[in-house]
């Protein structure tokens, strides 16, 4: 199986939200503690935080080699802190990442595809849950340096592998594992849903 680091970006300025995304917390759990779990069970590894580093015990995270580049800056620290082959790249605002759609993804990403990637009938992908191959480092250096810098511009110059929103569908009914959290709006919607639904919040 292709080697894959789990990587959790926390480079946000969270100007909108008003607080830290990396210290959010739903019924007393980390949000980000939540994520690093999921992945670390999905992989085999622990994920590598990249962005800043943070004082969370145990959690090992490095600053962006590029400021102000976004998650395609991201991606390219990523690279730059990981040998293996591919990395799956999330979010730490993600509140409801299922492991059951990151595993699937896992087991159905082929060996020659460059991006895998979530796509929805409008037509919409999310790049912030999907698995990019270490030969796309050049192309990111080059998009980089033209300050070309939405995860999106990758996708035309890569061999694309798409999840659809049907098989999507299958293990996330509600697509609750692209859900993020950008306002307090969004944070008092998932406090709601998971007092609606009287969950305990864990993996």
């Amino acid at each position: 199986m292709t080697k894959i680091k789990p990587v959790i970006l926390i480079g946000g300025k969270s100007r909108r939200l008003g607080k830290d995304k990396v210290h959010l917390r739903i019924k007393g759990n980390s949000i980000l503690c939540r994520t690093f779990v999921i992945l670390k069970n999905s992989f085999g590894v622990e994920p590598l935080l990249v962005g800043r580093e943070v004082a969370f015990p145990s959690l090992h995270s490095v600053p962006d080699k590029i400021k102000n580049a976004g998650p395609l800056g991201g991606l390219y620290t990523a690279f730059c802190y990981s040998n293996t082959e591919t990395i799956f790249l999330t979010a730490c605002d993600m509140p409801f990442i299922k492991m059951d759609l990151v595993v699937y993804m896992r087991d159905t990403l082929k060996a020659e595809t460059d991006i895998y990637i979530p796509r929805f009938k409008n037509g919409m992908v999310e790049p912030l849950f999907a698995f990019y191959s270490r030969r796309l480092f050049k192309t990111v250096q080059k998009l980089l340096q033209e300050k070309k810098y939405p995860l999106r511009s990758l996708l035309p110059l890569s061999n694309v592998q798409y999840i659809e929103e049907k098989e999507i569908e299958k293990i996330d009914p509600e697509f609750l594992s692209f859900f993020n959290i950008n306002t307090k709006n969004d944070l008092d919607r998932v406090t709601l849903y998971t007092n609606e639904k009287r969950k305990d919040y864990s993996v």
